[in-house]
């Protein structure tokens, strides 16, 4: 084929034009074909990219005919034209990089890594049409998070989520809005401006040197679950005057965020406790957020506006608990004041077992209960998932075996938005780059296999050092498996104790590394460039960074005898290692630097006394 343009319409905007760049770009890249971009063709093949000069419109309406949301087609006519068609400019730049993944093999793997094989341009087969399985997909980490964010790696990766202002020409952002997006009750009743009149609105709690602000979500909403109109001044009032404000300065937004603080920070009162052992705590935000929405919704019609807008808010620590209760072995609403409006959404956010997946046998009761109930008082759901230790994000958190799983499960639940969040402040926690790579891929096509994705990523991140990043990952689950066999809790938990020694055995950690330390090798004795060397063996330190901070941290657990020097070499080992790595967090709101002027954990167990006594019979796994 003689391949010559990319033709584009007339008025593309600059999401559009910017596809078309990319699309050059990478064609370019693996066949050395280089592309001229306009709005005709100029003789030759050629790419044809939305509804251009050289489709009809009936025909680019047939293209589009069974394409929903963020999705694309990609079709041939024409003697090998290939036809890119979506929906929308953002459909049109994921149709432009999944031609590039699909027929050409490129693989973006993180926002500084790629594949790029070499091949002439590849003309499709047959027609090929994909939809997202989740309108919003995002995975939290730091090559797509907010003051870290890659565009570009945010654009072929599929990623659409609430926190990083993406500029139009990758897609822009999607119409939802919330004063710092989450944890806002707040930001909507400012203390600032009502604290001093109104103290009553009002509970503080100081935590890690921080005042933390909450405000009572019953003042101004009457027993039966209504506007109180017979107040002048309340916080429901204060915080739909200031939604309002946000519906004037947001036009084009459909979703507004209205979520609580991050933690257990509820108002805590006599009329409080009194509604919630009638509706739960649960009940309370659902019947607040109901008033908010419809007030709004009721104002936007009186204004004369066809707006329709959404509500969401969270169903998450105080308020995970649905306001449900069984009659006749059903599960009902505990009245229909605590039945979610049309327009009010529910993010579940549920912290969980990352050895579990979220729909096993196994996994915590909460988490059960939170889906097979809140489906009772709400109709449309988010979720929000946990997918790190955040306590030491360099602990093992054995969780990509379930990720098909997951996603499956999300999907047929009905969840529209999967937000997972992973180690959100870095772009160093190989687990969380690997993870992401499989979650992003199975948030689009929940039918993709978890276990291959990993595989795939592996072999092209590590190359040389793949069989030692494989062979320290089955260390570790088959060591979770051994643990599990032997009765033990196996605990990949959100803020948990992977981290702890009774489940890492300092021999396997030992053995951990002498894999990683084989895999160094096999790098160092490849024909690659020195350069190329380096980089592979700074990822491999990555990995390494996970049994050398397991064998630090709980040292004086593994060797109580031990001498300050030789646990001095130990740490030094690990931060010679990190740094080398770039590591630069250790855990949530915790850098390298910090963590260098803590002990060990461990240190502190044996001067505790700290033991849990389900390992005081250790399983064989951990005596081998």
């Amino acid at each position: 084929m003689n391949f010559k343009d990319i033709i584009i319409p007339s008025a593309a905007d600059d999401c559009v034009v910017y596809a078309a760049e990319k699309l050059k770009e990478y064609v370019f890249k693996v066949s050395g074909v280089l592309l001229s971009i306009g709005e005709k063709p100029c003789g030759g093949n050629f790419f044809s990219l939305g509804k251009t000069s050289a489709v009809s419109g009936e025909e680019y309406a047939e293209f589009t005919a069974d394409i929903t949301g963020d999705g694309y087609g990609i079709f041939v006519r024409g003697g090998g034209n290939v036809y890119l068609a979506a929906k929308t400019s953002r459909g049109l730049m994921y149709a432009a990089y999944g031609y590039v993944e699909k027929y050409l093999s490129v693989r973006f793997l993180t926002a500084e890594a790629e594949y790029v094989p070499t091949s002439d341009i590849i003309i499709p087969q047959r027609d090929y049409v994909t939809n997202p399985d989740f309108a919003m997909r995002a995975y939290l980490v730091g090559d797509t998070f907010q003051k870290n964010a890659d565009f570009d790696h945010i654009a072929r990766t599929g990623v659409v989520d609430l926190f990083t202002e993406v500029d139009s020409a990758h897609g822009g952002q999607r119409k939802v809005y919330g004063r710092n997006c989450n944890h806002n009750f707040h930001l909507y009743c400012p203390f600032e401006v009502y604290g001093n009149e109104h103290p009553e609105f009002y509970r503080f709690f100081y935590v890690n040197g921080t005042i933390t602000p909450t405000i009572d979500i019953t003042n101004g909403i009457t027993d039966d679950g209504k506007l109180d109109e017979t107040l002048d001044i309340s916080v429901a009032k204060i915080v739909i005057d200031e939604m309002k404000k946000d519906l004037a300065k947001y036009p084009q937004a459909e979703v507004f965020c209205y979520t609580q603080e991050d933690g257990p920070y509820y108002y805590d009162s006599e009329r409080n406790r009194a509604l919630e052992k009638k509706y739960k705590r649960s009940g309370i935000l659902v019947r607040f957020c109901n008033v908010i929405v419809r007030e709004l919704n009721k104002y936007l019609k009186e204004s004369g506006s066809s707006r329709t807008i959404k509500l969401m808010t969270f169903a998450y620590d105080y308020a995970k608990d649905a306001p449900v209760r069984e009659e006749n072995g059903v599960i009902v609403p505990i009245d229909d004041t605590v039945k979610a409006d049309d327009n009010l959404i529910i993010q579940m956010a549920l912290f969980r077992n990352g050895y579990y997946g979220y729909f096993s046998d196994k996994q915590y009761p909460h988490v059960k209960d939170a889906f097979e109930k809140w489906p009772a008082v709400a109709k449309e759901f988010w979720f929000w998932g946990y997918d790190a230790n955040f306590h030491r994000y360099l602990a093992y958190f054995d969780s990509v075996n379930n990720i098909s799983d997951d996603v499956r499960g999300f999907k047929q639940r009905g969840i529209t938005y999967l937000c997972i969040n992973g180690s959100y402040e870095t772009k160093r926690i190989w687990q969380s780059n690997l993870r992401a790579y499989v979650y992003r891929k199975c948030m689009w096509n929940t039918t993709l296999d978890c276990n291959a994705l990993a595989d795939e990523y592996i072999n092209l991140y590590y190359k040389e050092g793949a069989a030692a990043v494989k062979g320290i990952m089955k260390l570790f689950h088959e060591n979770n498996l051994c643990m599990e066999k032997d009765g033990l809790p196996v605990r990949c938990e959100n803020f948990g104790t992977d981290e702890r020694p009774e489940g890492n055995p300092v021999k396997m950690l030992y053995n951990a590394i002498s894999i990683i330390e084989d895999g160094e090798k096999a790098i160092e004795n490849s024909k690659r460039s020195n350069d190329e060397k380096k980089e592979l063996s700074r990822r491999l330190a990555e990995v390494k960074a996970t049994p050398l901070m397991l064998i630090y941290d709980n040292y004086y657990f593994y060797y109580p005898d031990a001498t300050d020097e030789e646990y001095l070499n130990a740490k030094k080992a690990f931060f010679d290692n990190a740094t080398y790595a770039g590591i630069d967090y250790v855990a949530e709101n915790w850098t390298l630097k910090q963590y260098a002027d803590e002990p060990g954990t461990s240190e502190k167990f044996v001067k505790l006394g700290e033991t849990d006594p389900r390992y005081d019979e250790p399983p064989h796994c951990l005596t081998k």
